[in-house]
């Protein structure tokens, strides 16, 4: 676990923030827009100092990347893959992507009340 020993959030979460009397209450509202900030300039902090550890790190720029899977690719990629991988081409991967068929394998128990199938 990583801890980059910034100030995180000082307040405390109130459930009422949630609530749209919120709008109502000017000292609930100021409550809730320091709250905010103190989120934002938290997430931004957590941001900004893992895309410091990645570049320095591994050579990745994090905000290339939209999920873990991505990311854990491209630091392989970069660090221990040690030959290319061949990209194919269109005719190959195609004739390739026919031989496999499938699609979802969940189980669903099938019930349904005044249920119309188009």
């Amino acid at each position: 676990m990583l801890n980059f020993f910034f100030t995180g959030k000082t307040s405390a979460y109130n459930p009422d923030f949630h609530k749209i009397s919120l709008f109502s209450n000017k000292s609930l509202l100021t409550d809730f827009i320091a709250y905010s900030l103190q989120d934002s300039e938290s997430l931004f902090n957590c941001i900004y100092n893992l895309q410091e550890k990645y570049i320095l790190d591994y050579g990745v720029d994090i905000t290339t990347i939209l999920s873990t899977s991505t990311l854990s690719l491209k630091i392989f990629r970069a660090k221990f893959l040690n030959v290319d991988i061949t990209v194919l081409k269109r005719v190959d991967y195609t004739f390739l992507s026919e031989s496999y068929f499938g699609g979802a394998t969940d189980y669903y128990k099938l019930r349904a009340e005044n249920l119309y199938c188009y």
